[in-house]
């Protein structure tokens, strides 16, 4: 969806200190072959091993926000949030650094990140909805 407006360019969805999302780590192929055995023949992909893991170095919060309008995302426990405080896109792990620098609990409580999913520890770059970013 996004492609056209990257000149369809994948390198733009990818963190260069991303090394385990992006595109699927040496080391770790052999574990890929393992499944790829595990898929009955005739529906295995050839290019299987070829193609990037996730092909991206970010995700979308779909559990906070999908489906809704931008005031609908805003919305929060009944009153308007801020849109320098809504995360749209984020990283899928904390690629930089060894310390997060959140800006509280209340930024938490408002994005409602999936606690199952979400790990603060390092840094994490965040696009929010008014178009800044910073690594939290």
């Amino acid at each position: 969806m996004l492609s056209p407006y990257t000149e369809d360019n994948r390198l733009s969805f990818r963190c260069p200190s991303d090394t385990a999302y992006f595109v699927r780590p040496q080391e770790r192929q052999a574990e890929y072959r393992a499944k790829l055995e595990a898929i009955p023949t005739a529906d295995r992909p050839q290019e299987y091993l070829d193609l990037a893991y996730e092909g991206t170095s970010y995700e979308y919060p779909n559990r906070r926000i999908e489906g809704q309008t931008r005031v609908e995302a805003l919305e929060y426990r009944g009153n308007a949030g801020s849109s320098g405080k809504l995360w749209v896109l984020y990283e899928f792990e904390a690629f930089h650094g060894g310390f997060s620098l959140f800006g509280g609990l209340a930024e938490l409580d408002f994005n409602d990140p999936d606690p199952e999913r979400f790990s603060p520890d390092g840094a994490r770059n965040f696009l929010y909805l008014d178009g800044h970013v910073d690594n939290l």
